[in-house]
């Protein structure tokens, strides 16, 4: 996959639902901007930052923000924010609110 992100200039993902977009966190984590629905969830993509969110499954939306994204400037800059934004998706965070969770139940008996 790390082949398949540094060829690409973005990532596109109309997804209907999502829970956890890992494909997206990984193109990030490439630098790639990306354009993504409003399923995704809140706090992963902030639109005109680090990438695009769509409202809606609106083809005609999506070829507006290819356009957008074809000036390499603005991909540069959403690039750079991309690599600054990912880190807050890292293991480590993860693994101590699951570590919390659990001594919380282990408090209770």
């Amino acid at each position: 996959m790390t082949e398949i992100y540094r060829d690409a200039d973005l990532l596109i993902f109309p997804t209907r639902y999502e829970a956890f977009p890992l494909v997206v966190i990984e193109a990030m984590a490439a630098g790639l901007p990306v354009i993504v629905s409003d399923s995704v969830p809140t706090g992963i993509v902030t639109d005109g930052r680090n990438g695009v969110v769509i409202a809606g499954q609106d083809p005609a939306e999506y070829a507006v923000a290819l356009r957008r994204l074809a000036d390499p400037q603005i991909r540069a800059k959403m690039s750079e924010a991309n690599r600054q934004d990912v880190c807050q998706f890292s293991v480590k965070p993860t693994v101590e609110d699951y570590a919390s969770v659990i001594e919380s139940f282990v408090e209770i008996q």
